[in-house]
């Protein structure tokens, strides 16, 4: 997920939904996709 948020920086919004599609290629449960999109959100906030 880091370079997915680091690539996003600044676009919170497109961190968090493009963060959910690189994990559906591996595992498209739910409880993943949400928790990838969590850890994109606090990568975010961590690079700020």
């Amino acid at each position: 997920m880091a370079p997915v948020a680091m690539y996003f920086f600044g676009q919170p919004a497109a961190a968090v939904e493009h963060a959910a599609e690189a994990a559906r290629t591996t595992c498209q449960a739910p409880a993943v996709l949400g928790a990838c999109r969590a850890l994109a959100v606090a990568l975010e906030a961590a690079l700020r």
